[in-house]
């Protein structure tokens, strides 16, 4: 924990605060491309959840059974995923583990789309749901370390936008694809995308190491 420090409270409208963290997004090295990638996570590869269901019940003929199954291996690949940030010491080197994690969930995902065998798929669930945790929570313990504690509420609240308004979204967007081309043509486009946003960030990151690992004091308020 840092010493926090205050300032006098100050009157502004919703838009103006809500504009301000924008500016301040924007002037951080590093900060517009995480955020960018952290949603194309929530767009891509948060929302497999949603088709649970229909490949419970159409491609393993399992019903209810098959989605309880399926959705607590999840939860139990999520809960060792938060485990394992919530033991680390420091974020140093915590974008390079952000990246990795998303390699495995990559991997993990296309090879849940092409399974065949139920066991199999519950043990790609597990695997997914402890990728995309781990990397999810990773990335807001950076965005937290790294940003001024006088703009942690404006920060967070786009944060909030991303992660929450990400998920739902990207649900629509694969459970129409899903139903135009099948559960794996749509999982396989929407992880395609993903791996674009992916080649692209990556040889960006030098910014966002340096930046996103430091401490906010090492910068100057923007």
């Amino acid at each position: 924990l840092r010493e926090e420090e205050r300032q006098a409270d100050k009157k502004a409208g919703f838009f103006a605060d809500f504009k301000e963290g924008i500016d301040y997004v924007m002037k951080i090295p590093g900060l517009p491309i995480f955020l960018f990638l952290m949603l194309s996570t929530s767009l891509c590869m948060r929302p497999f959840r949603e088709l649970f269901a229909g490949i419970s019940e159409v491609t393993f003929g399992q019903g209810a059974d098959g989605l309880a199954i399926l959705t607590g291996a999840t939860g139990i690949g999520a809960v060792v995923g938060a485990l394992v940030i919530a033991n680390l010491r420091n974020v140093k080197g915590l974008v390079r583990l952000i990246f990795f994690f998303f390699v495995i969930d990559v991997i993990i995902q296309v090879a849940f789309a092409f399974s065949n065998f139920f066991i199999f798929s519950i043990i790609c669930a597990a695997g997914m749901g402890f990728a995309v945790t781990a990397a999810g929570i990773a990335g807001q313990v950076l965005v937290q370390s790294a940003i001024h504690d006088e703009m942690r509420g404006r920060v967070m609240s786009l944060w909030g936008i991303i992660m929450r308004g990400g998920v739902p979204t990207g649900a629509v967007i694969l459970g129409y694809l899903s139903s135009l081309l099948g559960f794996q043509q749509g999982l396989l486009i929407v992880t395609g995308v993903f791996v674009m946003a992916l080649l692209f960030v990556i040889p960006r990151s030098g910014p966002l190491v340096q930046r996103m690992e430091s401490s906010p004091s090492a910068a100057i308020l923007p």
